[in-house]
C-alpha cells in the first residue's frame, strides 16, 4: 500500500514544463519553425521518458530503467543533432527533412515490411514499386538521422563549433559509451542478463546505479529543454515578436 502511495505521489508531482508550454506557442515565430517544432516535441518526449525512469527507480525496476535510459539517450542525441545542424547551416532544412522525407521513409519502411511478410506468407508478389530514385532519396535522407551518423556528425564539432562548444569530449564519450552498453537491455541480450544476475546479489549497488542513471536522465532532459528555449530565442526575429505582442495586447 505504501509503495502505491509513493507511486501516486510521483505521478501527481510530474512537473508541468512551463518552458515547453511557452515553446509550443512560440516555435512558429522562429525563422526555422520546423526545426523549432522538432526540438520542442523532443523536449517533451524526453520529459516523458525521464518521468518513467524516475518511477522505475522508485519501484526498483532496474531492467526497464536501463531500456528507457538507452531510449532517452537516442532522443537526446537526435535533439542535439537537430539543434546544432540547424544553427550550423543557418537554415530550417533539418526540420524540413524530419517532417518531410524522414516521415516518408518511415511510411516506406512500414510498406516494405508489410510487403515482405505478405510475400513470405502467401507467395504473392507485390503490385507496389518500392525502388526507384524517389525512394532511394528517402533512404539517403533517413541515413542522416541514424544514430551512428548522428554521433559521427556531433563528434566532428565538439569543442570547436559554437553550437556545441559547451559539450566536452569526455561528456560525449561518456554518453555514447552508455548508449552502446545499454543496447543489450533493449534487445534482450546476454550482457544485460549478466548485469541482472550481478545486481540480484548486490541490492545496494543496483540502487546506487538506478539513482545515478535517474539523475543523469533528469540532467539531460533539463539540458535539452534549455537548448530548445535558447534555439527559439536566438532564431526569433525580436522586432517581429515585439510587434506581434503589441498587436495582440
Amino acid at each position: 500500500m505504501e509503495e502505491k502511495d509513493n507511486l501516486d505521489e510521483i505521478v501527481k508531482n510530474i512537473p508541468i514544463m512551463k518552458e515547453l508550454e511557452s515553446n509550443s506557442k512560440n516555435f512558429t515565430k522562429s525563422k526555422f519553425p520546423r526545426s523549432a517544432k522538432v526540438l520542442t516535441t523532443y523536449s517533451l518526449k524526453l520529459q516523458y521518458l525521464s518521468n518513467s525512469i524516475n518511477i522505475c527507480k522508485e519501484t526498483g525496476d532496474y531492467y526497464s530503467l536501463c531500456v528507457l535510459f538507452r531510449a532517452l539517450l537516442e532522443h537526446y542525441f537526435r535533439h542535439l543533432y537537430i539543434y546544432s545542424r540547424a544553427l550550423r547551416e543557418n537554415s530550417d532544412e533539418v526540420g524540413i527533412e524530419y517532417y518531410g522525407k524522414l516521415k516518408g521513409h518511415e511510411d516506406l519502411c512500414f510498406l516494405r515490411g508489410h510487403v515482405s511478410l505478405n510475400t513470405k506468407l502467401t507467395g504473392e508478389k507485390s503490385i507496389w514499386s518500392l525502388g526507384g530514385d524517389q525512394n532511394k532519396n528517402l533512404d539517403d535522407v533517413a541515413q542522416n538521422f541514424k544514430i551512428n551518423n548522428i554521433l559521427s556528425y556531433l563528434s566532428s564539432g565538439i569543442g570547436e563549433d559554437k553550437e556545441i562548444k559547451a559539450i566536452s569530449k569526455e561528456f560525449f564519450n561518456k554518453y555514447s559509451n552508455y548508449y552502446s552498453t545499454l543496447s543489450s537491455f533493449v534487445h534482450g541480450g546476454p550482457y544485460a542478463e549478466k548485469y541482472m544476475e550481478v545486481y540480484s546479489k548486490d541490492n545496494t549497488g543496483k540502487e546506487n546505479d538506478m539513482k545515478y542513471l535517474s539523475d543523469e536522465a533528469n540532467l539531460l532532459t533539463s539540458q535539452a529543454r534549455q537548448n530548445t528555449s535558447l534555439f527559439i530565442e536566438i532564431t526569433t526575429d525580436k522586432k517581429s515578436a515585439v510587434e506581434e505582442t503589441s498587436l495582440s495586447g
